[in-house]
């Protein structure tokens, strides 16, 4: 039983029951904010932001957005979630995106980029939005743009956890190998993927909460992003609106 591991491995600060996980993720996601999901090909971050984005849009009557789903894949979504084509159609008020890594980056030559950047996070808490940030590699997140987190959700990181991030002394490095120990002692690979490692500054927490599926996850959905994540590793990044890639100051 993965509540039973749980306690015997010393997740003391993990609520108890289902009802007090939700409630733990109902203080770690709220309004005008925005979270940075990492982690590994193949480790659900995918099924997580969906489950976010119909828990949360539906708590906060916000709308459901997705960026870079290809249109032919439209119907395996509700119909109240929307599809858009690229970050910079994330303006209006009251919405909950999705954005994947792909569609988030651009050449680290263009200095007016900084500001592109700065205004893009700035969005959600002027806004009544949230926005849910995937990355397979975050080192491609710099350093500078860690506060506009209000939590970093993180799925197991990539095996080779040295090159997932630009030093070993920085932020997001320590936080995923306190992840990457949690998870090393889970039972199986099925239950690493069932859960994620939070770790939310604002209400001064971090702990491993289980990830339920969204009512509407398929293996459709995920055969769709495990086949994108695929392209974005063997692919150099096109350029697009904005820029997530710098050195880490």
């Amino acid at each position: 039983d993965v509540n039973e591991f749980l306690k015997r491995i010393g997740m003391s600060d993990q609520p108890g029951g289902q009802s007090d996980h939700q409630s733990q993720w109902d203080k770690v996601i709220q309004p005008n904010s925005s979270y940075l999901i990492v982690g590994d090909v193949g480790t659900g971050k995918s099924a997580l932001a969906y489950y976010l984005l119909e828990t949360f849009g539906q708590k906060y009557n916000l709308l459901p957005a997705v960026v870079g789903l290809p249109r032919e894949k439209r119907d395996l979504l509700p119909a109240n979630f929307i599809v858009l084509d690229d970050p910079s159609e994330c303006t209006q008020e009251n919405i909950i995106v999705f954005i994947d890594e792909a569609d988030i980056q651009l050449s680290i030559e263009d200095t007016k980029a900084r500001e592109q950047v700065v205004n893009f996070l700035s969005l959600p808490r002027h806004r009544h939005q949230i926005f849910l940030l995937a990355f397979h590699f975050p080192r491609l997140v710099m350093g500078r743009y860690l506060p506009f987190f209000s939590a970093f959700l993180i799925k197991r990181p990539p095996y080779l956890l040295e090159f997932a991030s630009k030093s070993k002394g920085d932020a997001l490095h320590r936080m995923m190998e306190r992840a990457e120990e949690r998870f090393a002692e889970f039972p199986s690979q099925q239950d690493v993927v069932k859960h994620t490692y939070v770790v939310a500054p604002r209400i001064r927490w971090q702990g491993i909460l289980p990830n339920p599926l969204a009512s509407f996850w398929s293996q459709g959905l995920s055969e769709i992003w495990a086949g994108a994540a695929v392209d974005k590793i063997e692919k150099k990044p096109k350029q697009q609106q904005l820029v997530m890639v710098e050195e880490i100051e």
